[in-house]
């Protein structure tokens, strides 16, 4: 599908979108947004003038919440909300400091919006309320956050830039190590560039240089643990003599 403008014959794509009533909008690096329509066989894109929106601007991530905002996360312009009656609302971070990377967007089941933010931590903007907000405590703060998907009602899972996957609880605001232990490489220090959650519940994570790891969701109660673990691996290669049942 060409994406047309009137400078270069190249544009980049950064996020893809399908929005509740079927657009499909593709955030662009340098050429802003573009809309995909469908029209006698054939498809096309078109450029999206809202007038908020630089010509040049790079859309990093597209988000549409529960209540049908666009949340369009942009790289020189901040965070900005477009609601259905495209009226919108620019939100930045620390004054918008040239050194502000967002690299992720997500939404938990009470409609808190989540921004995870390179080396700034991770940021949440809650239903009725007009700015982002820190979620985490300044010693947390430091976190190069890359990726962000929530894992169930309280937990979002939080990949990091070279520090494996950690779990933040939305009840305690505090962020763990998730007690992933891959077997064939040092998982602490993977850099996860992407996650996704399919209809089982089953996650995919996107390593850089490691490919790309399958985390099932738990279909039966018996859990294996010992040195081949993938999570919480707490016995390791020693030996298991005996086992009791408490009460």
């Amino acid at each position: 599908i060409p994406l047309v403008n009137k400078s270069s014959s190249e544009i980049g794509v950064n996020s893809l979108i399908e929005r509740k009533s079927g657009e499909v909008l593709v955030g662009t690096s340098g050429m802003g947004l573009y809309s995909v329509h469908y029209k006698d066989n054939r498809v096309s894109a078109v450029h999206k003038n809202y007038s908020f929106i630089k010509l040049d601007n790079t859309i990093s991530f597209l988000h549409e919440d529960k209540a049908g905002n666009l949340w369009i996360v942009t790289s020189n312009q901040g965070v900005i909300r477009l609601n259905k009656n495209n009226r919108y609302n620019v939100f930045a971070i620390n004054k918008m400091t040239k050194d502000v990377i967002y690299n992720d967007i997500c939404e938990d089941a009470r409609g808190n919006v989540y921004l995870g933010i390179l080396n700034e931590g991770l940021y949440v903007f809650r239903p009725n309320s007009s700015c982002f907000v820190s979620a985490i405590t300044s010693s947390q703060s430091d976190i190069a956050i890359s990726a962000l998907s929530v894992a169930n009602n309280h937990e979002i899972y939080v990949g990091t830039d070279n520090e494996g996957l950690k779990i933040y609880d939305t009840v305690t605001g505090r962020i763990t190590d998730s007690g992933i232990n891959p077997t064939t490489f040092d998982f602490g220090k993977a850099k996860i560039h992407s996650m996704i959650k399919d209809r089982q519940g089953n996650f995919w994570l996107g390593l850089y240089q490691k490919g790309v790891l399958f985390l099932p969701v738990n279909t039966n109660k018996f859990n294996y643990i010992g040195y081949k673990s993938v999570a919480k691996n707490m016995i390791g290669s020693n030996a298991v003599m005996s086992i009791h049942k408490d009460h």
